[in-house]
Order: structure tokens, then sequence, then C-alpha cells
């Protein structure tokens, strides 16, 4: 961490930051601000190449930086997703009216009929790939319309999600999916999980049960440790070469 902090105090030109917080008007704080923001985005960077669930609260790889949905990706989604091709808002509004992340709905529903393409849900509007227990669950359930589908489809995710705590693609994917299980000899079930959370990070990020930049990047004790010495310093005069607590500080020798 502290290389790290150190490299990019030494990278970055004093007179360029002092030039931009001049022209822009910004205070010397927000100019930090952006700079240890970078740091973070590297350090999730760094370690999101050595595991790939690194990212967010509950060990996913998808979670929406901002916490809310990201209309860029979730409207490129859905404008080549089959059936469920200009869609977006009608799953929104099912899963919310649900209380359950539109964005993991989404997800499980691209993973489940082939990004809206298969026959489950062109030819009988069940996005869920659920089974009709009046057949003994040997058969595809039929609805009149896709949103009849997605609604039904909405409420069993609420119950699995909401009444059964069930709030991560991994905890869903051990009841949708169960790696070993008896119906699934060619093992095809190991691959929902990863591809669930692929499809979640297409659309944007999850923005529910899922910490936006990481529990390791968030809530690792050196970066709170450096969050909290650096806040210690606000309002404080910028010094140029500054790098310490009595002469004052410019931004590298904050950083460093």
């Amino acid at each position: 961490m502290k290389q790290l902090i150190n490299f990019i105090g030494q990278q970055i030109g004093k007179k360029i930051l002092v030039w931009i917080a001049g022209s822009l008007g910004f205070s010397f704080f927000a100019i930090v601000a952006v700079i240890l923001l970078a740091i973070i985005m590297i350090i999730g960077a760094v370690g999101g190449s050595t595991n790939n669930h690194s990212i967010g609260g509950n060990g996913l790889s998808a979670c929406s930086v901002t916490g809310e949905i990201d209309e860029v990706s979730w409207n490129a989604a859905f404008s080549n997703a089959g059936a469920f091709t200009g869609k977006g808002d009608l799953f929104i509004e099912l899963a919310r009216l649900n209380g359950i992340d539109p964005v993991l709905a989404a997800a499980i529903a691209f993973h489940e009929t082939g990004r809206g393409t298969s026959n489950a849900v062109v030819n009988k509007n069940n996005p869920g790939g659920i089974m009709d227990p009046a057949t003994g669950w040997s058969k595809l359930m039929h609805f009149s319309t896709l949103e009849e589908g997605l609604s039904y489809t909405m409420a069993n995710l609420k119950r699995r999600i909401i009444d059964d705590g069930l709030s991560t693609i991994e905890s869903l994917g051990s009841v949708y999916a169960p790696i070993g299980a008896a119906n699934d000899p060619n093992g095809l079930n190991a691959h929902w999980v990863p591809t669930v959370t692929k499809f979640a990070s297409e659309l944007g990020g999850l923005t529910m049960n899922c910490s936006p930049m990481g529990s390791q990047i968030v809530g690792n004790e050196a970066f709170k440790t450096i969050l909290n010495e650096m806040l210690k310093y606000e309002g404080w005069s910028y010094v140029w070469g500054g790098y310490n607590p009595n002469m004052g500080f410019d931004c590298s020798g904050l950083m460093q």
C-alpha cells in the first residue's frame, strides 16, 4: 500500500495539479479525494486480477459502483435480448414491487433463457424456467403473457431472496443449480453462478446486498487508517512542496 501511494504521489505532476485546482476552482481536498479514489480503483483492479470474487460485500464480482442501476449498461443489455428486448422498465417495475434487485432478477432470467431466446420464454412466456407442479414438476409452466410470467418469477425470487434469506448469487445458485445434483450428470450446474455473475456485470452491477467498491477495499483496515489520517488535515492551506504537519502539504506530499 505504502509503495503504491508513494509511486502515485511521485508520478503526479505538482504543477499540473495546482493548475487544475486553480482553473476549475477545486479545493485542495477535492483534488486529494480524486487521487484517493484513483488509488482505490487501482487496488481493486489489482485485487480483482488475483481473485475473481474479490469485489462485492458478499463475495460477488459484479457490484454497481453507485449502488444504482447503470442506465447505459442496462439499456444496452436489453437492446438485444430476445423476448426481453425493450422490457427493461418492466423488469425494474416488477422487481421493485417485490423488493428485490432488478439486476439480479434480470441476470437470472438472462441465464435461464439464453438471453431471452429459449423456447420456454419465447413460446411459454416462462422467463425463469419454472416447472409446473401440476405435472409433477416434469413440464414447464405456461403463462399467457410475458408480464404474467415475469410477475410469477419475481414473486418466486422474492421468496428465495427475502423469505429464505438467499440474497447472494452463490446462495441462490445452491438452490437453483446445486452442484453435484442427481439430475445434472454433466455438471452444467457449475456454470450457473459464474454465468449469472457475468450477466449481472453486463447489466451494470448488482444494486442490492452488494458493497459497491468491495469489502476487500472499502473494508480494508489499511485504507481506513489512511483515510482517517488524511481527514485530520482537512481545511489546511495548500503549501507547495509540503510533506508533513509542521509545514503543511501539497497533494503528493499528503499522499506520501
